[in-house]
C-alpha cells in the first residue's frame, strides 16, 4: 500500500508493511511507523534458520514468518477494508475502521482516542448513541431516555423545570408522580401519587396537607407526637404520657397530660395555673363519688367549679391565670 494508506491504518503493535511509495518494508512500533531500510532505525532481524525472523520489539523480540515472497496486490473495498494474499496464499482482510478520510464502526459507536497511540476508539457497551430515539447511554448501549447514565452520576449543579404535583420534576423510576417539584419560584412541594402533601415557602415555613403555611409548621390534619414537646425556655409536655391514680388522694404535674382517676380516688392537687400556661390537661373519671380538685376551674359558664365529671371526661387548659374547662 502507499504512505498515504498506511498513515491511515490502525495497526497492531509490530505490524509489517510494505510502502510502495518508498519500496520499503515499514514496521508499527510505539505510535510510529519505521522504515526497514533505513539505517537510523537501528534496528537488527536476526534469520532463526527455522523460516522465521525475530526483531526487537518495544514489548520484546517480535517473530515473524518467513515464508517465500508471495506477489499480491492490495485491493480497497471502499468499506474500510483492504483484501490481500498472503505468503500462505490465504486471502486476508485488513479493517482500517476509515472510508474516504471517515471513521467507521459499529452503529451508534462515539469514538474517542485510546489511550496507547491516540488512534479512533469505541467502546459501545460504556458509551453508545441511539440515533432512532436520539438517547445517549453512559454505561449501558440500551439507553431508554433521552440521557441515561448506569452508575453515579455527581454534578455541581442541576437545573430542572417546575414540573407539576402530577408530574413533579425528580420522580423515581416506576413512579412518575411522586417526587419533588416547584410549585412557584422559591418554593418546595413534595409529592405523593400525584398529591402535594409538603409545602416549603418563603418565611421559612412548612405546611403538612396545607399549601399556604400560616405558621413555622402548619398542619393540616390530625398530629401524633410519639415523645416530648419542648417550648421555646425549655418547658417540656410529654404527649404520649399516660397517668393513673388508684390512691384516694393525688397529684397532677406539669408533666402529665392524660390522667385516669379511680374510683376510690376522692381528691387530686393541680399544678399552678400561671406557671404552666397553655398546658392541657385530659382528666378520665371513672366514676364512684366525685373527685374534688385542689384549686377550682372556670367553668364553660363562667362559674367556677372545684370537681371532676363523675364518670366522664374534663379538659382543662391554663390560661395563665386560672385553669379553664374546654369541653
Amino acid at each position: 500500500m502507499n504512505k498515504s494508506e498506511m498513515e491511515m491504518m490502525r495497526p497492531v503493535e509490530g505490524a509489517l508493511v510494505y510502502n510502495t511509495d518508498e519500496k520499503c518494508l515499514f514496521y508499527y512500533q510505539g505510535s510510529s511507523w519505521f522504515n526497514l531500510c533505513s539505517e537510523s532505525t537501528g534496528l537488527s532481524i536476526i534469520e532463526n534458520e527455522d523460516g522465521t525472523f525475530t526483531f526487537p520489539g518495544s514489548e520484546g523480540p517480535v517473530t515473524i514468518h518467513g515464508a517465500p515472497e508471495t506477489n499480491t496486490s492490495i485491493i480497497n473495498n471502499n468499506d474500510g477494508t483492504y483484501t490481500y494474499i498472503n505468503e500462505r496464499n490465504e486471502e486476508q482482510i485488513l479493517n482500517t475502521g476509515i472510508i474516504g478520510g471517515d471513521h467507521v464502526g459499529t452503529s451508534g459507536s462515539v469514538f474517542f482516542a485510546n489511550d496507547s497511540n491516540g488512534a479512533p476508539f469505541e467502546s459501545n457497551e460504556d458509551f453508545f448513541w441511539d440515533n432512532t430515539n436520539k438517547r445517549l447511554g453512559i454505561g449501558t448501549n440500551s439507553p431508554s431516555n433521552e440521557l441515561e447514565v448506569d452508575g453515579i452520576l455527581k454534578s455541581a449543579r442541576i437545573t430542572s423545570s417546575f414540573g407539576t404535583a402530577s408530574f413533579p420534576s425528580y420522580h423515581f423510576t416506576g413512579s412518575f408522580n411522586s417526587g419533588m417539584f416547584a410549585p412557584s419560584a422559591g418554593q418546595v412541594g413534595l409529592v405523593s401519587e400525584g398529591r402535594e402533601v409538603v409545602r416549603v415557602r418563603d418565611g421559612n415555613r412548612v405546611g403538612i396537607m396545607v399549601s399556604n403555611p400560616e405558621a413555622t409548621l402548619h398542619v393540616g390534619g390530625n398530629l401524633i407526637v410519639n415523645g416530648a414537646i419542648i417550648e421555646r425556655g425549655g418547658k417540656k409536655t410529654e404527649t404520649t404520657a399516660v397517668k393513673r391514680i388508684e390512691l384516694t388522694t393525688g397529684a397532677i404535674y406539669p408533666s402529665d397530660h392524660t390522667v385516669i382517676i379511680s374510683k376510690k380516688t376522692a381528691k387530686i392537687s393541680l399544678p399552678p395555673a400561671p406557671r404552666n400556661e397553655g398546658q392541657i390537661l385530659i382528666i378520665k373519671d371513672l366514676g364512684g363519688a366525685p373527685t374534688e380538685l385542689s384549686v377550682p376551674y372556670v367553668n364553660l359558664d363562667g362559674s367556677k367549679f372545684n370537681f371532676t365529671i363523675d364518670g366522664g371526661v374534663l379538659w382543662l387548659q391554663s390560661d395563665g391565670v386560672n385553669w379553664q374547662r374546654i369541653n
